[in-house]
């Protein structure tokens, strides 16, 4: 037999090893195997061409190597559209399948802007009716009563963040702001320049 034909066959039996390892899982003996193949090759290939076609040798001996990597990148390639290669590999979740309540963050984030009425005192979380819904909320800042006028203005864990709707134009404010001052029952002192 001719070792220029052994040498191709090893190289075909080889790399269709390569191939195979990738399906088949078994503990690198087809891998072994494979690399015996394609040594094999590459010894038939010296025996026939070294000594009469050197240039012949090196390019069969060069594109076997280089071929080894390329068959086990396509056989990766196409694992996970065959049958064994969907029951082999894991198929990653959907987002929606692993993201906790993100139909109701969803409605949530829809509120964003909506008014609505505190339902109960925010001190500073509390319910509120937004939309004829009662939500669970937290007021931005301070202590709100019961029936005051809310905006929702962000959601942060599946809690509406409110603030209060000011009516007061800030003529209004100032004057409320006096007006708290003189309720106190000591001197708030006013700023001063020295």
């Amino acid at each position: 037999m001719d070792y220029s034909l052994i040498a191709f066959i090893l190289l075909i039996i080889g790399l269709s090893l390569v191939f195979v390892e990738i399906f088949i899982p078994s503990g690198g003996m087809l891998m072994f195997l494979s690399l015996c193949c394609i040594g094999g090759s590459i010894w038939a290939g010296y025996a026939e061409w070294y000594e009469t076609r050197p240039q012949l040798f090196w390019t069969f001996t060069g594109s076997s190597l280089v071929l080894m990597p390329i068959v086990a990148g396509v056989a990766i390639y196409y694992l996970p559209r065959t049958a064994i290669g969907k029951r082999i590999l894991l198929q990653a979740p959907k987002l929606e399948d692993v993201t906790p309540f993100s139909e109701q963050q969803e409605h949530l984030k829809s509120l964003i802007g909506t008014e609505g009425v505190t339902a109960s005192l925010l001190k500073p979380s509390g319910m509120a009716l937004i939309n004829g819904e009662r939500l669970d909320c937290q007021s931005e800042v301070g202590i709100l009563s019961p029936e005051t006028p809310i905006v929702v203005i962000d959601v942060k864990e599946m809690r509406l963040i409110v603030r209060q709707i000011d009516e007061l134009s800030e003529a209004n404010s100032e004057q409320e702001v006096k007006k708290k001052r003189d309720e106190y029952d000591f001197e708030v002192p006013e700023n001063e320049e020295a």
